[in-house]
């Protein structure tokens, strides 16, 4: 079965956060590469920090042309990005968190496999037991185009 083009785009996104401490993006806090995970666990169950979650990856479809056997559609897929690191001091280390997904998310086409990225909005996250958790959720919104009669191809 061929991988719908959907998981195409994801994979990209995965690829461009891994990049994150590497050495390659400059982001704030390069001492350690950060752990890039497609299902949402509970962050203090991972011992591997930084970690960023894909979760929540929901689909809007905006029909772009159509014929008797097939669709072209626009999508928006929207991620949530929860991006965990350990850290004593919240707002300085929730800053960078959102430098180094700015700075990973720079090409907003991911290397022309989608149309665009919009960052739609971003929230600190904190852990609630006292422990030097602290997070981000940043919302985006990655558009891109297929049909439906070649979901494994951008269109």
């Amino acid at each position: 079965m061929p991988t719908a083009y959907r998981e195409t785009v994801v994979d990209a996104l995965y690829s461009a956060l891994a990049e994150i401490g590497s050495g390659t993006g400059g982001p704030w806090n390069a001492t350690a590469a950060v752990q890039v995970e497609r299902v949402e666990q509970i962050a203090n169950a991972s011992p591997n920090l930084p970690i960023i979650y894909l979760a929540g990856k929901d689909e809007i479809y905006e029909q772009r042309a159509s014929e008797s056997t097939w669709n072209l559609y626009w999508r928006t897929m929207t991620v949530r990005i929860l991006y965990f690191v350990e850290a004593w001091t919240p707002d300085t280390t929730i800053s960078g968190c959102l430098h180094d997904l700015e700075l990973a998310l720079a090409d907003p086409t991911l290397g022309g496999m989608v149309s665009d990225i919009v960052l739609r909005s971003n929230r600190p996250l904190y852990d609630e037991s006292g422990a030097p958790l602290t997070g981000l959720e940043l919302i985006a919104d990655i558009k891109y185009r297929t049909a439906s009669n070649a979901p494994a191809s951008r269109r």
